[in-house]
């Protein structure tokens, strides 16, 4: 299939869409990556549509704007981008990832790591789902 893309600007698209979702696998597993993916794209084209009207370039701003995680965040899962008044929403889990390891690590104190980070990644992703 990959081989019968001719046009560059759908194999970009292709290979931008296909990294994201290994990204977001890697957080919220393969199950639930493809459900959290399309939720980014549907507010990020509500927004689009609320903010600056129909999209030019679907390409362009899948690529550019819909797909890649914003850089406001440290979480891969995170999507919605900062805002700059005070108390407001900042994209990111309302605690970070430092606080929920600390929790999980006095919760668990005889777990192994491996078995700590899966615990802490669990917490951020149900932490990141409630809030969105």
């Amino acid at each position: 299939m990959w081989a019968r893309l001719e046009r560059p600007s759908a194999l970009r698209l292709v290979a931008a869409a296909r990294s994201e979702l290994s990204r977001v696998v890697g957080f919220v597993g393969r199950a639930d990556a493809p459900q959290v993916l399309a939720d980014r794209l549907s507010r990020r084209l509500a927004n689009q549509m609320r903010t600056a009207g129909p999209i030019k370039d679907p390409v362009g701003w899948l690529i550019g704007l819909a797909l890649p995680q914003r850089q406001q965040c440290g979480d891969v899962r995170c999507s919605t981008p900062a805002r700059s008044a005070p108390g407001a929403r900042t994209g990111r889990p309302t605690t970070g990832r430092s606080a929920v390891a600390a929790k999980v690590d006095a919760a668990m104190p005889r777990a192994s790591e491996a078995e700590r980070r899966m615990a802490t990644a669990q917490q951020l992703h149900q932490d990141v789902t409630a809030m969105a």
